[in-house]
């Protein structure tokens, strides 16, 4: 074993699929576009309930967030009558800058899938410590990614000069590497495993264990 990285992953409700693809790039310091699922489901309802309030409070801005219209022309948060918008009327995209408190952290890396993951840093590490790490929507988080990319590199790593988590906060400018030779990636799901010659349990998170044990009983 080369690496052994901390994973967060899909809660129970949002599971994290299995499937096979190809590491192709990575962006060091990107911009998150939020989901239009995540827009009108968790982002608008703050943005009304501000509005009901005749709050002055930009929720937008203050997360780091940018408004674009259909048009991808910028819009100002506060100009827009919220209470009128609902999540089938939402003609607006969401984007968060990079930057400290980006959901995205300091790094995404990018392969093909039918179901719009991704594999990210996370924003609040301390969730890597923790041993229940099923909390996220599907998406996963991985813990040391720079050490990931500059596997993932391999020799053009020093070339690349491939920056560090230190120097992405501190000038949070997007950056994409895409890699000589595409690497594979495999997500799977098991609740055993052979470790250093023995057999090892995990927690049946998803509950698949109870329904393959139906199936051949």
């Amino acid at each position: 074993m080369l690496h052994a990285h901390r994973v967060i992953i899909g809660k129970p409700g949002t599971p994290t699929p299995t499937f096979s693809s190809r590491f192709t790039s990575f962006t060091v310091a990107p911009e998150w576009h939020v989901p239009q699922s995540i827009a009108t489901r968790q982002i608008l309802p703050y943005l009304q309930a501000n509005a009901r309030a005749g709050s002055d409070q930009d929720f937008l801005a203050e997360n780091n967030y940018t408004l674009y219209n259909a048009k991808g022309q910028q819009v100002k948060p506060t100009a827009v009558n919220w209470l009128k918008v609902t999540p089938k009327n939402f003609p607006y995209t969401i984007r968060q800058n990079p930057g400290c408190g980006n959901l995205l952290g300091n790094i995404i890396f990018h392969f093909r899938n039918p179901y719009g993951l991704y594999l990210s840093d996370a924003s609040e590490f301390r969730e890597f410590e923790r041993p229940y790490r099923a909390l996220e929507q599907g998406c996963m988080h991985l813990d040391r990614p720079m050490r990931l990319a500059a596997y993932l590199l391999g020799p053009d790593t020093a070339r690349a000069a491939l920056p560090t988590e230190a120097e992405c906060e501190v000038a949070p400018t997007p950056r994409s590497f895409y890699l000589m030779r595409p690497v594979p990636l495999h997500v799977r799901y098991a609740t055993c495993a052979v470790i250093a010659g023995k057999l090892r349990f995990y927690p049946d998170v998803y509950g698949q264990d109870a329904i393959l044990r139906r199936q051949l009983f």
